[in-house]
C-alpha cells in the first residue's frame, strides 16, 4: 500500500511477516543445534515429537504429551510429516454442507442458530469468490425477515456492535470463565488449548467438543441478537457472565464456535463486505449497484438486506442523525501521478472541453473525521466509523447549535483555538472512547472544519454538483469558532 509511507511518516513501508512455516521451523533447529527444545504454541507436541524423532531433545511447555520409549531392536520413534500436522488442524467437514445435510433435529430448521452456524461453515470452505457468494446469497433468501438484519450484519463483520453502534463489551476474561464454567475445564486446561488454536472460535469448540444442541430448546438467532444487545448495556464482568454461561450451556461445539466468533468480530470464513453486498443483490434480485449506493446512506448491511427483500431500496436518502459512510481519500505518491488521475477523470468525462470535470484543490487537516447533523437543538458529531462522538467535543457541538440552518456537514474536528492546527493524534485520546472529558477543551481545544454540505433544511444535497454544495456551504453562516475550507 503506496499510502502506508504518508501514515507513518517515513521514506518506505515494506510488509514483513513474522510467520515461519514448518520445514523454516525444522530447518531453525538443525542450524541452531541446540541442547535442548521447548515448543509453544500451535501443535506444541506433535513438533516436539518430530524434533525428538530427529534425534533433538524437545518438549512441549504448552500441552501435555506423551513421551516416546527407544526399544532395542524395535522401530524408532516415527517423525511426523508436516502434512499430517496441517491435517490435524482442519476442524470443520471437507465438503460444503448443504441445506439438506442431516444433523440434529430441530436445530437445522431456519432460525436456528445452529443452521447460521452451518452456513458459516460451508461458506468458509468455498474456495471462490463465486462460491462464497452464492451460498451467502442462498441462506439470505432462506432467512426469516426477523433475523435477516442481524445475521447480515454478523456476516459483513459487525457481529459484536450492539444496534445502536457500540460495540459489545465482551472481554477474553469474560470469554474464559464461562468456557472454563461450562465444560468444566481448568484455566490452565483452556490456556493450553487457546494456545493451540490461537482462535476463541476453535477453543471454544474443542472445549465443548462432548456437548450436542438441544433438540427441544435450540438456540435461536434472535435470541443471540438479544444477548449482543444486552450485553452492549451489561455493567461489568459480573453482568455479562451468567448470560454468556447460559447461553453456551445450550450451544453444541459448532454453535460456539460460531457464536465467540460473532461476539468478538472475527467470523473467519473468507467473506469481504463487497462480497456480501453481492450476495444481498443475488438473494432478492436487485441491481448490486442499488445495494452499493444504498449502503452508505443506511450505514450497515443488515438494513439494507431488509430493504432489498422488501423491494425499498428506492426510498433510501440521508436522513439526520443517522449517519453515513463517507468515501475517504487516497493518495498518490507524487504530483505527475495525482494529474495523470485527474487526466483519466477528464478524458471519461468528455475531454478538457466545456462541461469536463473540474479539479478542486485544498487543503487537507490531520484530525478526526467527523459528520456534523444539527436540527433545531439537536446536535450530534459522528467519527469516520460511525461512532457517536458528541460528548467528546462539546465546544464544538454548542458552537453547532447556534447554526443559522438545520445541516448536516462533512469535515474534520482539528486539535486548534488560535495558532496552528496541531497533530491528530492529540485528538485521539479526546475522540476515541466517544465519553465526556473531565475537564473538556482545557489541553487540547477542537474545532470544527466543514468541507462539503450534504443535507440542508430537510433537502438532500448528496446528488447535487459539488461546485453548488460548495457555493451553499460558502453562503452559510457559521458561527465564530467554526470554520469551512477554502479552495
Amino acid at each position: 500500500n503506496p499510502g502506508c509511507r504518508f501514515r507513518y511518516q517515513a521514506d518506505a513501508a515494506f510488509p514483513l511477516s513474522d510467520h515461519a512455516d514448518f520445514p523454516d521451523l525444522v530447518q531453525f533447529v538443525q542450524r541452531v543445534a541446540p541442547r535442548r527444545v521447548y515448543t509453544l504454541h500451535g501443535f506444541a507436541a506433535d513438533f516436539a515429537s518430530h524434533l525428538r524423532g530427529l534425534g533433538f531433545d524437545a518438549r512441549a511447555l504448552c500441552e501435555s504429551e506423551q513421551m516416546e520409549l527407544s526399544l532395542v531392536g524395535g522401530v524408532a520413534p516415527r517423525a511426523i510429516d508436516p502434512l499430517e500436522v496441517l491435517s490435524i488442524a482442519s476442524p470443520m467437514p471437507e465438503s460444503p454442507p448443504t441445506p439438506e445435510t442431516p444433523g440434529i433435529p430441530g436445530t437445522d430448521s431456519p432460525g436456528t442458530f445452529h443452521a447460521f452456524a452451518m452456513s458459516c461453515a460451508a461458506i468458509a470452505l468455498e474456495r471462490t469468490r463465486l462460491g462464497k457468494v452464492s451460498r451467502t446469497a442462498g441462506f439470505l433468501e432462506r432467512t426469516d425477515r426477523a433475523d435477516l438484519p442481524a445475521v447480515t450484519a454478523w456476516l459483513s463483520g459487525s457481529g459484536g456492535v450492539s444496534s445502536s453502534g457500540s460495540r459489545v463489551p465482551v472481554g477474553g476474561a469474560v470469554i474464559r470463565d464461562a468456557l472454563c464454567e461450562v465444560s468444566g475445564a481448568s484455566v490452565a486446561a483452556f490456556r493450553n488449548c487457546d494456545l493451540k488454536h490461537s482462535d476463541e472460535g476453535e477453543t471454544a469448540a474443542e472445549l465443548l467438543r462432548h456437548r450436542t444442541s438441544d433438540p427441544e430448546s435450540p438456540l435461536t438467532v434472535g435470541e443471540v441478537s438479544t444477548f449482543l444487545e444486552s450485553m452492549a448495556s451489561a455493567r461489568g464482568p459480573s453482568a455479562m457472565l451468567p448470560q454468556l454461561v447460559h447461553l453456551l450451556a445450550r450451544c453444541g461445539p459448532m454453535e460456539a464456535r460460531f457464536l465467540v466468533r460473532v461476539m468478538t468480530c472475527r467470523l473467519r470464513i473468507g467473506l469481504k463486505e463487497e462480497w456480501v453486498e453481492d450476495a444481498i443483490a443475488g438473494a432478492f434480485a436487485v441491481d448490486p449497484e442499488a445495494v452499493r449506493a444504498a449502503h452508505p446512506l443506511v450505514g450497515d448491511l443488515g438494513s439494507v438486506a431488509l430493504l432489498a427483500r422488501e423491494g425499498r431500496l428506492g426510498t433510501v436518502g440521508l436522513v439526520p442523525f443517522r449517519p453515513i459512510r463517507l468515501m475517504l481519500a487516497s493518495s498518490e505518491s507524487n504530483v505527475p501521478a495525482l494529474w495523470e488521475q485527474v487526466s483519466l477523470w477528464r478524458a471519461a468525462d468528455g475531454g478538457a472541453g466545456e462541461g469536463a470535470a473540474d479539479v478542486w484543490i485544498e487543503d487537507g487537516y490531520d484530525g478526526i473525521r467527523c459528520q456534523l447533523h444539527r436540527v433545531g437543538t439537536r446536535v450530534a458529531l459522528y467519527s469516520g466509523d460511525l461512532k457517536d462522538v458528541t460528548l467528546a467535543f462539546p465546544e464544538v457541538s454548542a458552537l453547532a447549535s447556534r447554526l443559522g440552518s438545520d445541516v448536516v456537514l462533512d469535515g474534520v474536528v482539528v486539535a486548534k483555538e488560535h495558532g496552528p492546527v496541531l497533530r491528530g493524534v492529540e485528538l485521539q485520546r479526546r475522540g476515541g472512547s466517544g465519553q465526556r472529558e473531565l475537564f473538556p477543551g482545557s489541553d487540547i481545544p477542537a474545532c470544527f472544519i466543514a468541507f462539503d454540505l450534504l443535507w440542508r433544511d430537510g433537502l438532500s444535497r448528496l446528488t447535487a454538483p459539488f461546485r453548488e454544495r460548495r457555493a451553499e456551504l460558502e453562503a452559510l453562516s457559521l458561527p465564530t469558532g467554526l470554520r469551512r475550507l477554502t479552495a
